[in-house]
């Protein structure tokens, strides 16, 4: 389930561009900055947390990854 969350945010973010830049009155340039820095937080992450599961395990750094910004919102 997560592996379809960059197809789903290329899906939602790109039919309201055009509302993001008169809601926030940006240019949109600026609007289509945010779906850039999502893609490159996804790419990331899997740079990043790729090793981990290798070495520990998917399970564990997935429950791991999940619970820490759900405690935030408690």
């Amino acid at each position: 389930m997560l592996t379809a969350f960059g197809p789903f945010l290329t899906d939602f973010y790109l039919p309201v561009l055009p509302e993001m830049t008169t809601f926030f009155n940006t240019s949109p340039a600026l609007a289509s900055l945010s779906l850039t820095t999502g893609m490159i937080g996804l790419a990331a992450g899997q740079v990043f947390i790729g090793p981990l599961t290798d070495k520990y395990g998917r399970n564990r750094i997935l429950v791991i990854s999940m619970i820490n910004p759900l405690a935030e919102l408690i």
